[in-house]
């Protein structure tokens, strides 16, 4: 196996820790959401609301504590497009380096 073939595998053992780690983060995103919209569902039946700074519970309404984590929920998403964008670039550059890799060792089982 010659050093651009190696250095091909080293990239896409790399892309794929790269998507691995997107995975993790986008599924740790997907839970805020659904904690967000848990807590939006729950303000609609509660008549007192509060929400935690600091360590500090403090009572606040219901439309401000609506827009925060409406806010936050449309943040979220916008990131998830972002790491979507990111994990589709990644996965194309890792079949187009499969498809080298198994290009270049038959290639080499040719020469043999």
């Amino acid at each position: 196996m010659n050093d651009e073939t190696q250095k091909k595998m080293q990239e896409l053992s790399s892309l794929e820790n790269t998507s691995n780690q997107i995975t993790a983060q986008k599924q740790n995103l997907q839970t805020q959401i659904l904690e967000i919209d848990s807590a939006l569902s729950e303000l609609k039946s509660s008549k007192e609301v509060y929400k935690i700074i600091a360590n500090v519970m403090v009572k606040s309404s219901e439309d401000a504590l609506s827009q925060a984590l409406t806010k936050r929920k449309e943040v979220i998403n916008s990131r998830l497009k972002s790491l979507d964008a990111q994990e589709q670039k990644i996965a194309q550059r890792a079949q187009e380096l499969h498809s080298q890799i198994m290009e270049d060792l038959k290639g080499g089982e040719d020469e043999s």
